[in-house]
């Protein structure tokens, strides 16, 4: 169940961005947000409270979003930070972004037990993005990756090439993080 709530997870992530992504027409105009996120996708209703006390950690971003999707019982979470005009401190990738707060998870009650990589079929092709389970008062399977300008990717060397590239040929320096997360029942755990 866990997994096919993440690939479903992803797929709403993919719409949700390529729907913020394709606001951005001219490289120099206003950005409207990958962040402004649709109240319903299919049988997904944007609604309710966090279900979990977990949340990554991001850098202070110009937008974003932490919202919670809801079909019946079934919950998750995606979390977007999206940094409009890139700069030191202010950058998708930076060790500060963290998917749990602090050096191994110190100073919370939530860590990583596992990470590794996945990859989802989405309308617009494969997606890789970096694969988590998150342990606590629950346990997680948490997603996450990178979209620089209109490309995602999971590896920080290529989004830096990808940034550097959008800087020097688009003077557009854009980028997001995004993670979504689901609830992982016994049996995926």
């Amino acid at each position: 169940r866990g997994v096919a709530l993440g690939a479903t997870a992803i797929v709403i992530a993919m719409l949700l961005l390529r729907a913020g992504s394709n606001h951005i027409a001219a490289h120099q105009s206003v950005v409207r947000a990958p962040t402004q996120l649709p109240a319903v996708i299919g049988e997904w209703v944007q609604g309710g409270e966090r279900p979990w006390t977990w949340s990554p950690h991001f850098l202070p971003a110009e937008l974003g979003a932490a919202l919670t999707y809801r079909r019946g019982d079934l919950a998750l979470t995606v979390d977007v930070a999206h940094f409009v005009r890139q700069r030191q401190d202010a950058e998708v990738i930076n060790s500060q972004n963290q998917i749990v707060y602090g050096r191994y998870g110190r100073e919370t009650e939530w860590r990583v037990a596992n990470e590794g990589r996945a990859r989802f079929d989405t309308r617009d092709g494969p997606l890789g993005v970096d694969s988590f389970r998150v342990r606590g008062p629950q346990a997680l399977a948490v997603w996450r990756w990178y979209r620089i300008g209109a490309r995602n990717t999971t590896n920080t060397y290529v989004a830096k090439l990808y940034q550097a590239l959008d800087r020097l040929t688009l003077d557009r320096t854009d980028g997001a993080i995004v993670v979504v997360a689901a609830p992982l029942d016994a049996h995926d755990q």
